[in-house]
């Protein structure tokens, strides 16, 4: 596979009450490479704000990209991540990469109840290799969107 999705208690697990925590989620890889992949996907919850991290796995070294639709860069979050990036590489064998952090441009929320659909919509666009700047139309459309997408996996058989 080219990416790997994690979903989104696994952020809250690894910064488990506000304490880094790698063996809360060190189970969750035992039977994926990580490494191997191109893209690590992780959903990010936060205070009723969500964000996405999205790892970009290299040979030498990798980036961490932080997805924020209210553009704060939000320095624990990309930090935990390298820390667990290290961690997982240690544990699991591999060696150490440099990973560099870039709190990437995306799309900014209107409003305050948006912040899903634009992690959704920043995955969906980071995973199918397509600048997530480049998301112009209105976030009605976009809801409307993951709806359908959503209904149509499980009308067609895969929900």
């Amino acid at each position: 596979p080219r990416h790997h999705f994690f979903n989104s208690f696994f952020y809250k697990r690894l910064l488990f009450m506000s304490e880094y925590s790698y063996n809360m989620v060190r189970r969750w890889t035992k039977d994926d490479d990580i490494f191997s992949v191109h893209n690590v996907f992780i959903p990010v919850h936060l205070n009723a704000h969500w964000m996405l991290v999205a790892v970009e796995v290299g040979e030498q070294a990798g980036v961490i990209s932080l997805y924020d639709s209210l553009g704060s860069p939000d320095r624990v979050v990309a930090e935990t991540v390298r820390r667990w990036l290290i961690d997982e590489a240690a544990d699991k064998g591999k060696p150490q990469r440099d990973w560099t952090i870039v709190y990437s441009e995306c799309r900014q929320q209107e409003n305050s109840d948006d912040c899903g659909v634009f992690m959704l919509k920043n995955m969906d666009y980071v995973a199918r290799g397509l600048d997530p700047t480049t998301m112009k139309r209105s976030t009605a459309y976009y809801r409307c969107r993951i709806a359908a997408e959503l209904l149509a996996k499980v009308v067609g058989g895969e929900g």
